[in-house]
């Protein structure tokens, strides 16, 4: 993959992800719910030590609060791109929504 693509990847990813901070300030116990039950299956398919560590501070931020997750999400350079990889955010913003980014962003890149 090229660094452009990348770029763009991490683009989009930043995108979705400020995109979801006001689902997740409007209700945090769905998006809680939403988030550990991601997390639970996302340990069972990565297997890099890296990885787990990755997750591991998405469950620190996720059972500190809202805030700490809004952090860990926006979170700049390249820790923030590595743990935007292993999210566990999928499922709280709407489908609606995600679908209305991901066409902004390409035809953005067009």
């Amino acid at each position: 993959m090229s660094p452009q693509a990348l770029t763009r990847a991490a683009e989009l990813s930043l995108h979705l992800h400020s995109a979801t901070l006001p689902y997740l300030r409007s209700d945090w116990p769905r998006a809680q719910s939403i988030i550990r039950e991601n997390l639970a299956l996302q340990r069972g398919l990565v297997r890099s030590t890296l990885a787990h560590g990755w997750l591991d501070q998405w469950e620190t931020a996720a059972a500190e609060g809202v805030e700490a997750v809004v952090r860990v999400a926006m979170m700049g350079g390249e820790r923030g791109d590595d743990l935007r990889q292993v999210s566990p955010l999928a499922g709280v913003l709407p489908n609606d929504e995600r679908l209305r980014i991901l066409e902004k962003v390409r035809s953005a890149a067009s």
